[in-house]
């Protein structure tokens, strides 16, 4: 794999001072650059294809890794384990990081349910609780507080936050954009916020809280999900056009072909669900948008509104297609070099 898949695809800072993971030890707790460890780790461990293995979700069986997963329409997830040695094991939920992992034992490789624990892509924040065929059911929130090495794969220090809150699956849908609609996602609390946008005219946006590493992910873009002609009608007024179009994303027609999603299906936030107050689980829908409204007119007249394709104005990021660990299937917001602070 070359350098250029390595930062796509594990999105990994070049760190040198940390202590390789000894295959036959077990060492000290790590409470310090837990993040820069545990990519590190997962660096060594893709490029030497030591312990890592493609596990068949359909059958749940392991067969060999090789380095040119990437390329190829392969929907076998990653999986690290050292079954001789270690009972713990890593799972990929999807096929980048950005999609988060699957903590467990052993018995995540047998079992279609059981305690696990979903690591967000920062590798600090978690939720761990019951799964079923590796999806998260419901749980609590978790930190990272330490890591350590473990015969050959890591070991996670876990202390629950927010014991009161428990987090259950809710996929939205075109009806429902969940109950816990007024509770902010556990990722999107440490690392963004909302405030007044610097762009003249935006209205509010999401900034930084922290500074953030290319290709790290920096928010969840989440919604009902719909199509055009439920909130795009040919008897609107050019201000209720532009109002409607400013907050939905194209999103059946971004995902890859193996998730079988409607190529006309979009992620849509209407009022009232455009306040915080009211909706707040993600903020991706609080990036700034620019919806050309000669483009909505246009298509409008073609009464073809199905094709109008949304424009997001946003700098030194991107949108990808990715797995939200209760929301399911969501877009997120991918970063470049970002500083604390800025705005989108």
């Amino acid at each position: 794999m070359d350098l250029r898949m390595h930062r796509l695809v594990l999105g990994l800072a070049v760190i040198t001072a940390i202590k390789a993971c000894d295959p036959e030890t077990t060492g000290q707790w790590n409470r310090e650059n837990i993040r820069q460890s545990l990519q590190q780790w997962w660096k060594e461990r893709i490029t030497s294809g030591e312990n890592i293995f493609l596990f068949d979700l359909n059958n749940s069986k392991l067969f060999p890794f090789y380095q040119g997963f990437w390329e190829n329409q392969d929907e076998r997830v990653i999986t690290l384990k050292n079954e001789k040695l270690s009972q713990i094991v890593w799972q990929w939920v999807g096929r980048l990081p950005s999609d988060g992992f699957i903590y467990g034992d052993l018995s995540l490789l047998k079992n279609k349910y059981g305690n696990y624990t979903f690591i967000y892509p920062d590798l600090k924040t978690g939720l761990q609780g019951y799964f079923v065929n590796k999806e998260f059911q419901y749980g609590e929130e978790v930190k990272v507080r330490g890591e350590r090495c473990r015969n050959g794969v890591k070991e996670l220090e876990l202390v629950v936050q927010h014991p009161q809150i428990i987090w259950r699956r809710e996929i939205q849908t075109q009806n429902n954009i969940g109950s816990q609609r007024q509770r902010m996602d556990p990722h999107e609390r440490r690392s963004v916020y909302i405030g007044d946008s610097t762009i003249p005219g935006a209205g509010e946006g999401i900034f930084a809280k922290r500074r953030f590493q290319p290709n790290d992910l920096i928010s969840y873009f989440g919604g009902l999900k719909t199509f055009k002609e439920n909130f795009l009608f040919q008897n609107m007024t050019d201000s209720e056009l532009e109002d409607a179009g400013s907050y939905f994303y194209n999103f059946g027609v971004n995902c890859p072909s193996h998730w079988n999603i409607n190529i006309d299906l979009v992620i849509d936030t209407p009022h009232p669900y455009r306040n915080i107050v009211q909706y707040r689980t993600t903020l991706g829908h609080k990036i700034n948008h620019a919806f050309p409204l000669s483009k909505i007119k246009k298509y409008q007249k073609k009464q073809n509104i199905s094709k109008l394709a949304s424009n997001f104005r946003v700098e030194n990021a991107r949108d990808i297609p990715c797995i939200h660990p209760f929301l399911g299937k969501l877009i997120c917001l991918i970063a470049g070099m970002l500083p604390n602070g800025t705005n989108h």
